[in-house]
């Protein structure tokens, strides 16, 4: 399915997310993989209340959840996670300078 809308929407996501993980940071003074695992966990319950409310009823959104969600966000998670390549050298982020 392609949306329209899915690259802002997704940044405002990365944002929102990211602002959260570091005021968590601030405030607990916890590890970052604690607080990576409990955005982890909120995911995790975010997912199954959704999809215990759509199981529930019908929702006029149309969603239907699949046993295949979880392997999906899992590989998603995975893929996000982890370096791309960088293909060319002129497009890397400048680190410092020489």
């Amino acid at each position: 399915m392609d949306y329209h809308n899915e690259e802002p929407t997704q940044v405002e996501v990365d944002h929102n997310l990211m602002v959260t993980f570091c005021r968590m940071l601030d405030n607990s003074a916890l590890p970052p993989m604690v607080v990576m695992r409990m955005m982890a966990s909120a995911l995790g319950a975010i997912y199954r209340q959704t999809s215990s409310a759509h199981q529930a009823q019908e929702c006029p959104c149309g969603w239907v959840p699949l046993p295949s969600d979880l392997e999906m966000l899992q590989a998603e998670m995975e893929a996000s996670a982890r370096r791309r390549p960088v293909a060319n050298l002129s497009n890397m982020q400048i680190a410092g300078r020489a």
